[in-house]
């Protein structure tokens, strides 16, 4: 009867231990960027998976490193000079299934959150997080369009299937933890497209209101380098702010005001100002 009260205590400790490598891995998906992009991506027995080989990754490194100290502080009977290393993978294997394999285990969640800390700091050097956005999204046109154009300041031409037509710049951040419902956008003009011939029609332009500030130019209050026009004193670029929902978006593509005026033979916003 004692020997089944041992057993069980064995195996409630091993499950809590297990428990307890699991919840490092996750907990280190869920704080390296570069997991957490791809695992807010992905379902099901994937994000398991991931979660127990970064659990086994983690215990493995803790333990490694805990090994030779353990050898140090209490070498084993049959610790040699120089063992062979079959004896030294039964030596850690013997310290595994001991205090050094429980420690190791509870390490794993201070670990994970510490190198998850760290391997962050990468992502803060110049054009990595864009570069690592880039691998996340691809396949997903529409979010590798609204990274490219926020990236370059480029202009984008929305078409909504209400038939109305925006072009701007977009102030989107892509987030892959997160479904972008909307889109936010700094208008340059808009217009609707004809129920005839679908071509564009420009009614509204916001070129003598708001704009894209040059590079040559001082610096002046406003939002992501837009600015307004001094005459409208109390107005900030916030106040000109699009949100469309991303659901009703038809189309998107890049506006270049040019090309529009060779193939439309109509005027578009002033070329210096479409262009920044």
């Amino acid at each position: 009867m004692a020997g089944g009260k041992e057993t069980g205590g064995s195996v409630n400790a091993s499950a809590a231990l297990l428990l307890v490598a699991l919840c490092g891995g996750y907990w280190f998906n869920s704080i390296w960027l570069r997991t957490k992009y791809y695992s807010a991506r992905e379902a099901g027995h994937r994000l398991y998976f991931r979660a127990a080989g970064h659990a086994v990754w983690l215990v493995f490194l803790i333990s490694a490193c805990l090994f030779p100290v353990a050898l140090h502080l209490a070498p084993p009977p049959q610790l040699v000079a120089q063992p062979p290393l079959a004896d030294l993978f039964d030596i850690y294997m013997q310290l595994m299934r001991g205090r050094m394999g429980i420690l190791s285990v509870l390490l794993s969640l201070p670990v994970a959150v510490l190198l998850g800390i760290l391997f962050n700091l990468y992502y803060r050097l110049p054009g990595t997080r864009v570069r690592l956005l880039k691998k996340v999204v691809d396949g997903r046109e529409l979010e590798k369009l609204v990274l490219y154009a926020a990236e370059t300041k480029l202009l984008l031409q929305i078409t909504l299937d209400t038939g109305k037509v925006y072009v701007g710049w977009v102030l989107t951040t892509i987030d892959p933890t997160k479904e972008r419902e909307y889109l936010r956008v700094m208008p340059l003009m808009s217009g609707y497209r004809t129920s005839d011939t679908h071509g564009v029609e420009f009614t509204v332009i916001y070129t003598d209101v708001v704009r894209l500030r040059r590079k040559t130019e001082t610096p002046r209050a406003g939002l992501n380098g837009f600015e307004v026009n001094p005459e409208l004193s109390g107005l900030k670029p916030v106040d000109f702010e699009i949100v469309l929902p991303s659901a009703r978006i038809v189309s998107a593509h890049r506006h270049d005001a040019r090309v529009y005026r060779k193939l439309s033979g109509k005027q578009s916003a002033p070329t210096s100002l479409a262009t920044g």
